[in-house]
């Protein structure tokens, strides 16, 4: 078993904290990267599929107007 001795602790944050302070630059671009892909892929969903004619395209309208846009969190528009 390992002893502290003068002028050391048995665990210490400095290692840990160093960590993290080293890599704020490169975990921030990783999660603003990946909040803009969430918000697009809902952006997305929201959207006709792009192979609808103009037949099609107004059926699928009218079915998700029926359907109701206030029941559902993810038809809610976005914030700007």
């Amino acid at each position: 078993m390992r002893v502290a001795g003068r002028g050391q602790r048995e665990w210490s944050y400095a290692g840990r904290v160093q960590f993290v302070l080293l890599h704020i630059p490169h975990f921030l671009p990783a999660v603003v990267g990946l909040g803009f892909l969430t918000r697009f892929g809902v952006y997305a969903m929201r959207l006709p599929p792009a192979h609808l004619n103009d037949e099609e395209l107004a059926e699928w309208h009218r079915q998700r107007a029926a359907k109701g846009s206030a029941s559902d969190a993810a038809e809610q528009p976005l914030p700007r």
